[in-house]
C-alpha cells in the first residue's frame, strides 16, 4: 500500500526537482484517470510539505525554485498545489454541443 501511495508522487517530486520544470499540467477529460493524476500531485504535495515541516533545507531550496519565490514556505499541501498544478477541462469529441 505504501508503495501505491508514495511511489509515484516520490517520482513526481524527483522529476519536478530534476527537470528544471515549474509544475505539471493536466488536461482533465473528466475519467478517473484525471482524478488519479490529481490525487498524486496531491499526496506528492503532502509529501513535499511534511518534508519542509520537518525543516529539510534541500526540499525547501528545491521548492523554491520550483515555484520561483525565495521566500516561499507553505502552510498546508495546498498551496504547493496552487503553485504547480494547472488543470484544463477538455471537451470529448464525441458531444452533440
Amino acid at each position: 500500500m505504501d508503495e501505491i501511495a508514495h511511489g509515484p508522487p516520490c517520482w513526481m517530486w524527483d522529476y519536478l526537482r530534476r527537470s528544471g520544470a515549474r509544475g505539471f499540467f493536466l488536461a482533465i477529460s473528466g475519467g478517473v484517470d484525471s482524478s488519479v493524476v490529481a490525487s498524486l500531485v496531491y499526496c506528492m504535495a503532502r509529501l513535499v510539505h511534511l518534508s519542509c515541516e520537518r525543516g529539510s533545507k534541500e526540499t525547501i531550496v528545491a521548492l523554491r525554485r520550483i515555484v520561483d519565490d525565495d521566500k516561499f514556505m507553505p502552510k498546508d499541501p495546498r498551496e504547493i498545489v496552487d503553485r504547480i498544478f494547472v488543470c484544463a477541462f477538455l471537451k470529448g469529441t464525441g458531444s452533440t454541443e
